[in-house]
């Protein structure tokens, strides 16, 4: 076998040849094999594997499936409307209780065979259809099955290699489409469904190479949202299929566990009237409580048998998932912290006290009080003192009488919580479930969430249907838990903000606008900034723990123009500066076909986190690199000028791009002072 560099370079000199492709001379045994043209492949199931860390993970191939990923949703409706035509295919069921995840973000369908192995003409009838955007057999692995996409991960091991990306992309009729805003080393290359290989051996192609550290490709697991546990499909608030009318009004919390099921660092502490401490599905994710009221009861447990309530919050936080009992918590693999109050002012400040001193990192409150000024005092105090100074989540029921909203819930050191009912609106005497209560709103209410008959646990090991603004408020603090167990390390407000702003709108209210840069904020009175949607809060809280904390007054616009008709093929803008003496990434951005006017970077940045440096701090020693990637059909290149834009222009520099290659340039030893908002210009100057 020729040695990897080696055989890279003659793979690319064929490409030069005329009629020649690699496909037609590579012999290599080992990975060589008839391949489809549809990312599907008759090999034996023994060489069907991908990379990680360097070693082969074995695949077993599913000949008797097929996974479909449409180009859009309504594609894939007008498909399955027309399934019935195709005798041969049925919907994959992953098991006798639980039928394929229709609604997920790919538009992914998983048919499967009855007659045995798929054939050739329905493979070659499904790839002709121009609504399926890519097609491939389904793998297993350890008995779990998993959809190979179109595209997959590159990590480059020097700046140097992105020119390799791009040349072997091309070999194999690829594009690379994204480079990784949060890792410049890290390029996404997508695959064509009528690509002579399939995504795996073109990854795998990729990384035998030996120039890249890694290459990646992507699967769709189905089985990451199946909850093993019966009453799950009662729960609507976190999945709804149209229980109770319109599917798809919930609190999108498949998606969040995708990024996480809870971390058992991460503790709610359930301030109430008491946890049972022996129901089976939440024993498993207990810590050592307290009773605030006179000690009688340890651990947090409840004074009797009426007293249903704090135990039906601990469910909807917390429950254990895939135990095949009962129900699944939104934030299943968090702790919960029971402390058991009574309705005094006193015993309520008591609670978070020693949840804040003992570790608590979200305090969910589903109950309201009257003003007072003990009870504010802790409240603030955890809100700004607690998480060794990051402060601990506060989570208030908003109210059930229809009004203005409770204290505490309208203070805003909190996160005030009212409810939605089936049809996504805020929760009426009107509203469609026959239940005559409306959820508080007005000042103080920051969002919505599902409040009525919320499946969840009961005392002695039952369960039962609850509703409320105190149902809806444990949803959020569940949330909120998610966010922390994947992102620890942000403060209480940044959590806020993650929750807040990725909230779903809902229609029929006239919104606000507001602007907290880089996002659009909406509010309405009644519901607030939305319904909770815990798939975007997780996706949002990743953006806000890399965002840099930098005073916009030192930042940078980085504006990319085109002021002639030349248009080349793309660009890229790399800023890293000098941050309380560390040199720093402070911003990536890349982009094609240069537009004239296109703005692509703005005064705060995506880069590394900077949480250690205090707001304000200077941005100086300004390093830019700047990538063009110039059309074949110049014969010259390009020049590009870039430059610090000031009352006096002092930084100007006119770089030089030749034919159809990428160079690197630096723009440095430039300073931004507090104060001043300069712009960083880079110009198309001509081609010469």
């Amino acid at each position: 076998m020729a040695p990897k560099h080696l055989k890279y370079c003659i793979l690319l000199l064929l490409v030069a040849f005329e009629g020649c492709s690699y496909l037609d001379i590579r012999t290599e045994p080992d990975i060589i094999a008839e391949k489809s043209g549809t990312g599907l492949s008759p090999q034996s199931d023994s060489v069907f594997f991908y990379y990680y860390q360097g070693e082969r993970i074995p695949l077993k191939e599913r000949k008797d499936m097929v996974a479909l990923q449409f180009i859009n949703k309504d594609a894939k409706e007008d498909f399955l409307s027309g399934l019935s035509k195709m005798s041969s295919l049925t919907m994959w069921k992953m098991n006798d209780r639980n039928s394929y995840l229709e609604n997920n973000p790919l538009n992914i369908l998983i048919l499967q065979s009855i007659e045995g192995e798929i054939s050739k003409g329905v493979f070659e009838e499904l790839q002709s259809r121009p609504d399926i955007h890519f097609l491939s057999n389904p793998f297993e692995n350890d008995g779990h099955l998993s959809v190979m996409l179109d595209e997959f991960a590159v990590k480059i091991k020097k700046a140097s290699d992105e020119k390799e990306v791009r040349s072997l992309a091309s070999l194999y009729d690829c594009e690379v489409f994204q480079r990784q805003i949060f890792d410049k080393d890290i390029f996404f290359v997508r695959c064509s469904k009528d690509s002579k290989q399939g995504t795996l051996w073109i990854a795998n192609d990729f990384y035998e190479t030996g120039l890249f550290e890694f290459a990646a490709p992507d699967f769709f697991y189905p089985e990451v949202f199946l909850s093993y546990d019966p009453y799950f499909s009662d729960q609507w608030g976190l999945k709804n299929t149209g229980q109770h009318g319109t599917a798809g009004i919930d609190i999108n919390a498949e998606s969040a566990w995708s990024y996480t099921e809870g971390s058992s660092d991460v503790v709610v502490a359930v301030v109430d009237c008491g946890v049972d401490l022996n129901h089976l599905d939440l024993s498993p994710n207990l810590v050592t409580g307290y009773d605030a009221v006179n000690s009688l009861y340890p651990g947090g447990a409840p004074n009797n048998n009426t007293d249903y309530h704090g135990t039906a919050v601990a469910g909807i936080i917390a429950a254990a998932k895939d135990n095949n009992i009962g129900i699944s918590g939104v934030a299943p693999g968090c702790k919960i912290m029971p402390i058991r109050i009574s309705g005094t002012p006193a015993h309520q400040a008591a609670a978070i006290k020693w949840a804040k001193e003992h570790g608590a990192d979200v305090i969910n409150c589903s109950w309201g009080s009257a003003p007072n000024d003990l009870l504010t005092s802790e409240i603030n105090s955890a809100a700004s003192q607690g998480r060794n100074g990051k402060g601990c989540v506060l989570v208030f029921a908003a109210g059930n009488n229809n009004s203005t909203v409770a204290y505490p819930a309208n203070l805003s050191s909190v996160i005030g919580v009212g409810a939605f009912s089936f049809d996504g609106n805020r929760k009426t005497p009107s509203s469609p479930d026959n239940e005559n209560w409306g959820s508080c709103y007005g000042s103080g209410l920051n969002l919505i969430a599902p409040g009525v008959q919320i499946k969840t646990t009961a005392r002695n090991n039952t369960y039962t249907l609850f509703s409320g603004t105190s149902a809806a408020t444990p949803h959020v603090a569940g949330v909120a838990a998610l966010i922390l167990s994947k992102y620890p390390n942000l403060s209480r407000e940044q959590v806020t903000k993650a929750i807040e702003y990725s909230c779903t709108t809902p229609s029929g209210y006239t919104y606000t606008y507001s602007y907290d840069y880089p996002y659009t904020i909406l509010y309405n009175s009644e519901v607030g900034h939305g319904r909770l949607n815990a798939g975007n809060a997780l996706l949002l809280a990743g953006q806000l723990n890399y965002q840099i904390l930098v005073d916009a007054t030192a930042g940078i616009d980085v504006t990319i123009q085109n002021n002639s008709s030349y248009t080349i093929g793309g660009i890229g803008v790399e800023l890293f500066g000098n941050v309380g003496g560390n040199t720093v990434l402070l911003y990536y951005a890349s982009m094609g076909d240069v537009a004239s006017w296109h703005e692509i970077g703005y005064p705060v940045f995506r880069g590394q986190d900077l949480s250690s440096f205090s707001p304000g701090a200077t941005i100086s020693n300004i390093q830019m690199n700047l990538y063009a990637y110039c059309p074949d059909a110049d014969p010259n290149g390009l020049m590009i000028a870039a430059q610090m834009d000031s009352p006096n222009p002092s930084n100007y520099q006119v770089f030089s791009f030749g034919n159809g290659d990428c160079y690197q340039r630096n723009l440095s030893n430039s300073t931004v002072p507090d104060g001043f908002r300069r712009r960083l210009f880079v110009r198309i100057v001509n081609n010469y």
